[in-house]
């Protein structure tokens, strides 16, 4: 596809993709029903989780698209985010197959999904859940170099811009909810571990077994005879100049690389001293302190720090609860420590809940660390931790050589 033979897309050619889209969606959601040719594998499994690495494949989170474009590539972020947890650690038996729509579920708003970016006629369109195919991609590329069958593949018609894949046996693999899928099988078991990390997705398959000879990745994209081995790369909707078109969207200002975004549980002259100086503008998470209001007890903290021009955001429900639940246990020794740790919890849930995909680097205080890293919030951002006690490793060591005493 040249650039002078694109067309801009017209509603009527949208309307119809739709209809046959829901169609075909339905007919394949019967088909499965009556028999299914793959199940949704548990995730949480260890019986191979020591077995050696057979393949892996890493690609980049936030450089794979235009500048302009930041907010879609923020979205497809989020979106690989919110998909993770249904494909790490998941083991498959041998002979079994695993098919991406299966493992992951329907995408949609109220599972968390946003608005990402999605290859649609040569375009990079906004779409609800737009990017998975970067995880579709990484799957169907370790599946092929650890010697895997792939049962089922479809291709793009066209690349995303820059993303012009760096490892010569990457494999092009598009999907759509729910009958254009990835599926994959192999003759022995193995595992599926997935990652994100600030800059990249990690995919890795663990097996006992030998690598096999990889197979040669077959597509199921009707393609003519004149098909470029060289896919054109596509137009963005967000940076594209016909913006007569119905697709087309404003340009929505949140910088080059994302904003941040301060989570704290307490206040100290040291913190405040700092975000002050390293981040005046962060956004700013905070509880609300209870104590203050109901008994007027005077003492400093954030309510009496100078106006900034940060944005804050206090957890009233989080905080109220948190108040209520501690005091009620205040008197039970054993049970007051566990109060302060739910507390942390619920607090970190609700400060979750209020990050934005453009919120790519997060100043966290010590004790919500952990509660935030179970929740998944820490994948794929710049982390900046305000340490108040030892660092978590330190930690760690020595409640283990208390537990040995």
């Amino acid at each position: 596809m040249s650039a002078q033979a694109w067309q801009p897309p017209r509603r009527i050619d949208a309307i119809d993709f739709w209809l046959r889209s829901r169609l075909l969606a339905t007919a394949h959601a019967l088909r499965e029903t009556l028999r299914p040719s793959a199940r949704r594998w548990p995730g949480g499994q260890h019986a191979l989780a020591d077995a050696p690495v057979l393949a892996q494949h890493r690609t980049p989170l936030w450089s794979d698209g235009r500048a302009d474009e930041f907010p879609l590539v923020a979205g497809k972020v989020h979106n690989l985010r919110v998909a993770r947890p249904a494909f790490d650690a998941v083991e498959v038996p041998a002979g079994e197959v695993l098919s991406f729509w299966r493992q992951l579920g329907r995408p949609g708003a109220g599972r968390g999904f946003v608005v990402g970016r999605e290859v649609r006629g040569g375009c990079v369109v906004p779409t609800l859940a737009g990017g998975l195919c970067q995880l579709s991609n990484a799957l169907a590329t370790v599946a092929v170099r650890a010697g895997f069958e792939l049962v089922e593949r479809h291709g793009h018609t066209a690349r995303i811009e820059q993303a012009d894949m760096p490892d010569s046996d990457a494999v092009d693999a598009t999907v759509f909810w729910n009958y254009v899928d990835v599926k994959l099988r192999a003759r022995h078991a193995w595992r599926l571990e997935v990652a994100l990390t600030d800059t990249e997705l990690v995919v890795r398959i663990r097996a006992r077994m030998p690598r096999a000879v990889p197979a040669e990745p077959v597509t199921l994209r009707r393609t003519n005879d004149d098909t470029p081995t060289v896919l054109p790369r596509a137009r963005g909707c967000l940076s594209c100049d016909q913006t007569a078109c119905f697709r087309h969207r404003p340009p929505v200002d949140v910088g080059a690389e994302g904003r941040t975004a301060v989570l704290v549980d307490g206040w100290t002259p040291e913190f405040a001293r700092h975000l002050r100086e390293a981040h005046p503008q962060a956004q700013r998470m905070q509880p609300v302190p209870l104590r203050l209001a109901f008994w007027r007890v005077p003492a400093a903290g954030w309510h009496r720090e100078p106006a900034t021009n940060a944005a804050v955001t206090t957890a009233w429900a989080a905080s109220l609860r948190r108040a209520v639940w501690q005091r009620r246990w205040a008197r039970q020794a054993g049970r007051r420590q566990a109060s302060l740790i739910d507390g942390q919890r619920w607090l970190a849930q609700a400060f979750a809940a209020r990050l934005a995909p453009a919120h790519t680097h997060l100043v966290v205080e010590q004790s919500l660390l952990p509660h935030l890293q179970r929740l998944g919030a820490l994948d794929g951002r710049r982390l900046t931790v305000l340490a108040s006690a030892l660092p978590m490793a330190d930690i760690e060591k020595k409640l283990d050589a208390a537990s040995q005493r």
